[in-house]
């Protein structure tokens, strides 16, 4: 574990050993950013190289190691750089870093050692999960609507032993939930993403207005702009455009799956325009956040 971590360790030891004061806070600061940005960073190019082709074991293992091995001892630093600077004595932040200093509270009342043995007991419960889906070698070997149907095959095969890995799951992220003082997970989670400006009622109440307004808006669409009745058949159209068989688009994908997940996302594009309008319309003007800062809460 600690020779994986060993990447990033050192910049995360002189930000823990260094002189801290008020007046050095600011570099402090920045280098800290940028240590964080390099874990970040790593994460998601090992996360893209996974999602590229699920089938390819070795890119599924860098990840899952990343997650067992780096990601907790990185959570450790992290907590540990946040207690020191929210000690630190006469620090006045600058208003632009006010939110983030509300998030270090929330995440340093949030924090116990426990719960990082726990967290990587659930990555390695979700790096199981992918190798149940995903692990058939004529999967690997098919295209189109047989690696379709054979990935859904193997989800039926297998569905027992991803009943008892969702479930332990659930387990280990009620310890978590406790061990932090929460009554639940979704409290725990909601804290987590620093959910401060609504709380879950009021996320309830934008599930509520979103199933009106996604209803209407599907049945508004003309059938020539809805997903195909299977996977592996036509494109949707966008707008007035030709079908989405653009040539440049189709060599980025390499796999019937990425092409699947492309379709996907174009077609939601084109319900997601009109949800919006309409879902902001609809929602009660105290939901919790002004009207602006909904808005850029959708892209």
């Amino acid at each position: 574990m600690q020779s994986a971590w060993n990447t990033f360790a050192g910049e995360y030891d002189v930000l823990l050993k260094e002189p801290l004061d008020v007046a050095n806070v600011g570099s402090w600061l920045a280098r800290w950013s940028d240590a964080e940005k390099a874990v970040w960073e790593a994460r998601a190019e090992l996360k893209r190289q996974r999602s590229f082709d699920e089938r390819d074991a070795a890119a599924q293992d860098a990840y899952q190691q990343f997650m067992t091995d780096v990601f907790p001892l990185f959570r450790a630093a992290t907590q540990q750089l946040i207690v020191r600077l929210l000690s630190l004595p006469d620090f006045q932040p600058d208003p632009e870093q006010h939110r983030f200093i509300e998030h270090w509270r929330s995440d340093a009342a949030l924090f116990h050692p426990d719960q990082l043995g726990l967290q990587g007991e659930i990555e390695r419960l979700i790096g199981r999960y992918h190798q149940l889906c995903w692990s058939t070698a004529g999967f690997r070997d098919a295209d189109g609507e047989e690696a379709w149907r054979q990935q859904r095959a193997q989800w039926r095969l297998q569905r027992a032993e991803i009943d008892e890995v969702m479930l332990q799951i659930i387990a280990f992220r009620q310890q978590i939930a406790q061990l932090a003082g929460c009554s639940d997970y979704r409290e725990y989670r909601w804290r987590e993403l620093h959910r401060f400006d609504f709380t879950p009622d009021q996320c309830l109440a934008l599930h509520d207005a979103a199933i009106i307004a996604i209803t209407s808006v599907s049945q508004s669409i003309p059938s020539s702009h809805k997903l195909p009745g299977t996977p592996w058949e036509n494109w949707p159209v966008v707008d007035n455009a030709s079908p989405i068989r653009n040539f440049l688009m189709m060599n980025r994908c390499s796999t019937p799956h990425e092409q699947y997940l492309l379709m996907v996302r174009l077609t939601w594009q084109i319900c997601l325009r009109e949800w919006k309008r309409r879902v902001l319309s609809i929602l009660p003007n105290d939901l919790g956040k002004p009207k602006e800062v909904r808005n850029g809460f959708f892209p």
